[in-house]
């Protein structure tokens, strides 16, 4: 079928769908006297259930500062912490085996005054308009990362505790408050702006969602030994917008699911994080799915992050990144219609997906690589333009596409080609018209490459006249006005004097 049913589709931008997964009703944790079967089959039952109330978290006592745990609806009000991790952070071990002599010196580290601190705002009704907030939840110390099980709960989990929270203290250690600073003042002063948005937590992957999550967000800096109040998320809106290029309404509270995947892929296409993985697991909130931690696997993570977005969503603006075309990452690369990381979607921000997707139909990763129907416009036996179900921007009536190059001959295997565009094409609205939906396969990493035409000089120990006898396909051999031949590489030199291919 071809692709003209677009004819009557619409433009207009609209959410995107998500389906969140339920679990089983009276399902329960297995047991089993063969304990290694019984975690694995306990580890998967987590995988593949998404959060639900009733997990367990920790938060710290902010006046006797020791941990509690607390489940579902016993949790209290809680102030929550948002900062960049230095050196001599106060750890979850530190404050639950405070008892012990040997662990008291936890009071001696740097990061101790930032829990005092953050204590101590949550205790004060004048930070809080008004409340006093008993508890606090600081990620340094209240999550048990000896526990492989309890630290994936816990990511997995972390966007909603910021959402849940009272109010979230955001932590800027690199930014000194002047004595004289007045808040109603910061935004004439340049300095003090600049300063502000110099803060190296604009740049950290896991401040993003303990950005977007919280509905209040003070921020904080340092004025000689404590902490001195810069302004919130709502005072300092339009600076923050411009600083992290997301829209003002996100901002404010708007549902992070009204922008396109496109859009919160480009949030953080300028963060990073310590460890690779930790790209993807910082985004899982963002986009409302969850997955294991899996610590080595390195760019893998970010490639499994979005299949799980492609399993709770049809929003294509998920392939509608740039690859990078770095002298790192050959012009002739092919592959997946999978991105590397945030970065490859830092120009494409605007993309929206179509308002009806109604006709489209599932797609899914199978053994030959992402099984699905694309509208393709063929330009030879190999090359062909896939048109994507989503447009530039919320004004535009252009598509976007990407280039594929056809792996095999009368073939359905594709993949994704940055030989002659590695961005994201514009595909004008009357153009559609040629396409033909196509069932293809894209593999992510791509083990086969087309045919390269490659210039082989070969020289012939004969020196008389010669000739080409014999060349198969035609096109393959061209003769030259020198004792040369252009050669495919897949041509055989025989020892009869001929060059057959």
């Amino acid at each position: 079928m071809g692709f003209r049913r677009m004819r009557g589709c619409s433009l207009r931008s609209t959410p995107v769908k998500r389906t969140r997964l339920i679990p089983e009703a009276g399902a329960k944790s297995r047991t089993s006297h063969f304990s290694l079967i019984a975690t694995l089959i306990i580890h998967l039952d987590f995988i593949a259930s998404p959060l639900v109330p009733g997990l367990p978290m920790w938060l710290l006592n902010c006046r006797s500062l020791e941990l509690h745990e607390f489940v579902g609806s016993k949790i209290p009000p809680y102030a929550i912490l948002s900062h960049r991790w230095e050196d001599e952070e106060v750890t979850f071990e530190d404050i639950r085996y405070s008892g012990s002599m040997w662990q008291r010196s936890y009071k001696k580290k740097h990061g101790y005054k930032k829990i005092k601190e953050c204590c101590a705002m949550a205790l004060s009704p004048h930070t809080n308009s008004g409340k006093v907030l008993e508890y606090a939840w600081i990620d340094t110390c209240c999550i048990n990362k000896s526990s492989s099980a309890e630290l994936t709960e816990a990511i997995n989990s972390m966007y909603q505790w910021y959402k849940e929270s009272a109010v979230c203290f955001a932590y800027l250690s690199d930014v000194d408050v002047d004595p004289s600073f007045r808040e109603s003042n910061f935004h004439y002063d340049t300095g003090n702006v600049n300063q502000f948005t110099a803060s190296k937590w604009f740049t950290r992957g896991w401040t993003l969602q303990e950005l977007l999550a919280p509905s209040i967000v003070i921020f904080f800096g340092d004025r000689r030994s404590s902490w001195a109040r810069i302004g919130t998320k709502t005072s300092l809106l339009s600076i923050i917008a411009k600083q992290t290029g997301i829209d003002t309404d996100t901002l404010r509270g708007q549902d992070v699911r009204q922008s396109s995947v496109a859009a919160r892929m480009s949030w953080a296409a300028d963060r990073t994080t310590t460890r690779e993985e930790d790209m993807a697991y910082c985004l899982l909130g963002l986009f409302d799915v969850n997955m294991p931690l899996l610590y080595g696997e390195g760019g893998k993570a970010f490639i499994r992050l979005q299949e799980e977005i492609m399993r709770n969503s049809d929003d294509q603006t998920l392939f509608a990144w740039d690859m990078d075309l770095s002298p790192r990452m050959p012009t002739n690369l092919l592959t997946g219609l999978l991105a590397d990381s945030p970065y490859q979607f830092r120009n494409t921000k605007n993309s929206i997906p179509l308002a009806d997707r109604e006709t489209l139909k599932p797609y899914f990763m199978t053994n030959r690589g992402l099984q699905i129907e694309l509208p393709l416009i063929k330009f030879d036996d190999v090359h062909y333009l896939a048109v994507l179900q989503c447009v530039q921007d919320a004004t535009s009536a252009t598509l976007l596409g990407l280039m594929l190059e056809r792996l095999g001959k009368s073939d359905s295997r594709f993949a994704r080609s940055g030989k002659k565009q590695g961005g994201v094409v514009a595909v004008p609205y009357q153009r559609t018209y040629q396409a033909i939906a196509t069932n293809v396969f894209i593999k992510q990493t791509p083990d086969e490459t087309t045919p390269q035409s490659k210039n082989i000089e070969v020289n012939i120990s004969y020196h008389g006249p010669y000739n080409c006898i014999r060349v198969y396909p035609n096109e393959m051999v061209r003769t030259a006005p020198s004792s040369s031949f252009t050669i495919d590489p897949t041509c055989e030199h025989l020892h009869d004097g001929a060059i057959h291919c």
